[in-house]
């Protein structure tokens, strides 16, 4: 049976609180209008409904009561006069789905805004792992290696860490933070870093935006996607896939230059996925036969997925992946089909569970855009295994701890390195692929 994650209260709560928290936000940037905030919300829960019904994977939509649910929503939404409270109401139902390939995507309120630190789950716990260097937080002394304790009064967990993260900076952007965290060997402490704000002009939409400030958001995002690789050695590559949306070009010259080694390690921590037909490429790369990764079950039926080699054109060495909570999606399928090919050794943690084809729904109500992302087919590998809500288990479960996120140490890259072969300390792995900002 397929596999799906639990309800929690947790999750509701959550949701709740943070409607209440994003309310001005969210209602300034969309004009709330006692007039026609609660008709233009009505309007678009009944749009994203539609969009659902007519097109999720499943008829039955996973067991979720899209009748009790949305009923709840569309009472909620006209007890409020102010659009942006229920546009979290829409956001948060959906959420109830949990399916990690669907999800609504708000009208954009024109302003990106940059925390100055990151997270990540190491197992069962939450770390900040970078700090923005000049960002209020790095004043207010968050620091790598850094638990988080709470995020504005809500302690993160696996179970719910994706749907928080997806409230926070998606469907109700924060300016600031509240966190509780815990230093190695100190007592915890509060601290309330605001984030860094860039506004801009119609962004997402095409429709009037200011071209030359849209390249630059753009440029400025969009380098953090570029991969990165290191020689350890004559024998060793690492190469590092930030997400799955690099051109077949660049695909192949970074496996013909990968030629001339004998082991490649193939870095997609903190990778969430991407392109499926970029996707595909890389693993034309790293196998040598065609290969079925597994059915799509889709609306109308199931559908082979399958993967025609490279062949010789390809890598044939030896192969080490690694992984983290962070890897989602494509970077699941990959590693997966590795496993059960016995074609690699996977390294690192339990991935985030998030595999799905989604599709993206774009919708405009009274000169709102949005969209939904849907999930029109899951992934059901050789084995039968659905690996969303899962995820994939390491071959070897290696986890950094907050003395090694602190100091700024990379025991999983080193690890790898040393099946390779070659002897590099945590330290040096550590700085051999230093974190990328945003630049806009």
């Amino acid at each position: 049976m397929p596999h799906r994650r639990p309800r929690s209260n947790a999750l509701s709560r959550i949701c709740a609180t943070f409607a209440a928290l994003a309310l001005l936000t969210a209602a300034a940037s969309l004009g709330a209008n006692p007039d026609n905030g609660a008709t233009d919300a009505l309007s678009i829960l009944h749009e994203v409904r539609e969009t659902i019904e007519k097109n999720y994977f499943d008829p039955k939509l996973n067991g979720f009561d899209i009748n009790s649910e949305f009923h709840a929503a569309q009472t909620e939404i006209k007890s409020n006069s102010a659009l942006g409270a229920s546009i979290i109401t829409i956001g948060r139902t959906v959420e109830k789905m949990h399916d990690s390939h669907t999800r609504f995507f708000p009208p954009s309120n024109h302003v990106a805004l940059t925390p100055g630190w990151r997270s990540f789950m190491v197992g069962d716990s939450c770390f900040i792992f970078a700090v923005e260097p000049g960002s209020d937080a790095a004043s207010q002394g968050v620091k790598p290696g850094d638990q988080v304790l709470k995020i504005n009064g809500f302690e993160p967990k696996r179970s719910t860490y994706a749907s928080l993260t997806y409230l926070l900076h998606t469907l109700a952007p924060q300016p600031n933070f509240h966190l509780e965290l815990a230093s190695p060997g100190e007592a915890s402490r509060e601290v309330d870093p605001k984030s860094r704000a860039e506004a801009f002009k119609n962004l997402p939409q095409d429709n009037g935006m200011d071209v030359h400030q849209a390249d630059r958001f753009y440029e400025g995002v969009w380098h953090l996607a570029k991969p990165r690789s290191a020689e350890l050695s004559a024998d060793v590559l690492v190469w590092k896939l930030p997400v799955f949306y690099q051109s077949r070009d660049e695909t192949d010259h970074i496996f013909g230059a990968a030629q001339k080694y004998k082991t490649l390690i193939v870095d997609l921590r903190e990778n969430g996925g991407g392109g499926e037909e970029q996707m595909k490429w890389v693993i034309a790369n790293l196998i040598q036969h065609d290969q079925v990764v597994g059915n799509f079950v889709e609306r109308q039926g199931t559908k082979e997925f399958k993967v025609t080699t490279r062949g010789q054109n390809g890598f044939a060495g030896k192969l080490i992946v690694l992984v983290d909570s962070a890897s989602a999606s494509a970077s699941e399928v990959v590693s997966r089909t590795l496993q059960l090919e016995k074609r690699g050794t996977v390294i690192g943690d339990r991935t985030a569970g998030a595999v799905g084809r989604g599709k993206i729904f774009p919708s405009t109500t009274n000169g709102y855009h949005y969209a939904m992302h849907i999930t029109i087919a899951r992934l059901r590998f050789p084995d039968g295994a659905d690996l969303d809500g899962v995820g994939v288990t390491p071959d070897v479960l290696m986890l950094p701890t907050a003395s090694d996120l602190a100091a700024g140490r990379d025991p999983v890259l080193a690890a790898a390195a040393k099946l390779a072969g070659v002897d590099i300390t945590p330290e040096a792995a550590g700085k051999l692929f230093p974190i990328v900002w945003p630049t806009y």
